[in-house]
């Protein structure tokens, strides 16, 4: 069996990572992976698959924190909630600031701009770097594949695949360099762009999840790019189907970007719904898990939505799979603008194992996104508030009708985007480099 070194942080490369990693010794690839210090409830927190830690070796790396850890200390300090996800979000929370643009998010985004080069992990880099020196001797492992988030994931594979002479794959979930939604100064991203070309000189190949994100990767880095797309554990697939909230339920689950998604036309369309009597507030509920958003109570209570809408605390992994389950819709808020055809949440996956009908609203009709829930049959696409209106209404009277809301979608096209099919694809790229490399690197 060949071994292989993963170099990701698993707090952040959940569920892909782990979806993937627990599956490669079936493809004949033993895997080794190196991380920073797991939660203790990480398997809980992050739904691990049932035989991850049997199937896939974890090596802790200890290191100082990140750039933010000062900030995150004076928050414990002066008590602000936990339930409050995210750092920004919390501090926001306790100044009572509302606003998605508020100078909170200004000085964070610029403290990062300036000392979060390359992320906000790069103490973890050399930590990283001497433990993978340490065990490789005994290991002597036949290939590297590191994941983003955090490009110092990428830079510590770089210099190992260099001092080793080992094939080595860079998976990027989010792009570096060309994020569609960086955020960081101008002057930063040319930085950035020259150290992605820099550490990703001597990749073998790079991986991404978005067809649309492949051209982009090519004309940058000139070397193969593969396409591996975010997929789901068929562990956590809805089947047999669970039984469904009494009252008629919109879920969504995960943060929501509010730079680049638009919550608000959703909020509207239910609102005009309600006024027009065509719903009962009684039996709908528009359920959001994630981080509290402040912003978000504010609009919600604008269009006095407060007796269907309520924010919810984060979940657990399972926990958030077993409220898409329940759920009659599930929402997806699509990226907006043309970057919107390069983005395809990881959610959308769970999703589609949820078995529920996706309600696919925002960006455009075309995107790679709405593409697989027309493909699949999941759901129905919704780009404006008129047209979620007419979805929503269909939904519901079907609800009213027959006191449930099927689903249409195929759930045998949806299993062929599961984690041992990613698997398998990996394993496929990584023997043709593995058997292409020469024992000695040439003179």
């Amino acid at each position: 069996m060949k071994k292989l070194l993963i170099i990701a942080n698993l707090a952040h490369a959940s569920p892909r990572i782990p979806g993937i990693a627990s599956h490669m010794h079936t493809f004949d690839w033993e895997v080794t992976l190196l991380t920073p210090p797991l939660q203790k409830d990480a398997a809980a927190l992050w739904a691990f698959p049932k035989n991850f830690f049997k199937n896939v070796r974890i090596i802790e790396v200890p290191y100082r924190g990140d750039v933010l850890w000062w900030v995150r200390t004076l928050a414990v300090f002066f008590g602000m909630k936990k339930e409050v996800g995210g750092l920004t979000e919390k501090i926001k929370h306790e100044l009572h600031i509302t606003g998605g643009h508020s100078w909170v998010d200004r000085f964070l985004m610029s403290y990062q701009t300036i000392f979060g080069y390359p992320d906000t992990e790069k103490y973890w880099y050399k930590p990283a770097l001497k433990k993978a020196r340490k065990v490789w001797p005994k290991e002597n492992f036949d290939a590297i594949f590191s994941s983003s988030p955090y490009p110092t994931n990428h830079m510590v594979a770089s210099r190992l695949a260099k001092e080793y002479y080992v094939p080595w794959i860079a998976d990027f979930r989010d792009l570096w360099s060309q994020n569609h939604g960086y955020a960081y100064w101008k002057i930063r991203q040319k930085l950035d762009t020259y150290l992605e070309k820099k550490t990703l000189k001597n990749a073998d190949a790079i991986i991404v999840v978005v067809e649309g994100n492949k051209q982009t990767m090519e004309a940058l880095h000139q070397k193969p790019v593969y396409l591996i797309r975010n997929g789901f554990d068929p562990e956590l697939r809805n089947d047999p189907p669970r039984q469904l909230n009494k009252k008629f339920t919109i879920a969504y689950t995960g943060n929501i970007y509010v730079q680049n998604q638009d919550v608000g036309r959703v909020l509207r369309a239910v609102a005009e719904l309600q006024d027009e009597k065509k719903i009962d507030a009684t039996d709908v509920a528009l359920n959001f898990f994630g981080p509290r958003y402040n912003w978000l109570d504010a609009e919600i209570k604008k269009l006095h939505l407060e007796a269907i809408a309520q924010q919810h605390a984060s979940l657990p992994r399972e926990e958030a799979i077993r409220e898409q389950w329940a759920a009659h819709l599930l929402l997806l808020l699509g990226w907006e603008g043309v970057e919107g055809t390069k983005v395809i949440p990881s959610k959308v996956f769970e999703y589609f194992a949820a078995l529920r009908p996706i309600l696919a609203t925002g960006g455009s009709e075309h995107d790679e996104v709405k593409r697989l829930v027309t493909q699949l049959q999941a759901g129905t696409i919704a780009v404006d508030t008129a047209s979620l209106k007419r979805a929503i209404s269909a939904y519901y009277e079907e609800y009213k009708k027959t006191g449930t809301v099927l689903y249409h979608g195929s759930a045998e096209r949806a299993y062929d985007l599961s984690y041992p099919g990613m698997a398998d694809q990996l394993a496929h790229i990584l023997n043709k480099f593995a058997a292409a490399r020469q024992i000695q690197p040439a003179a």
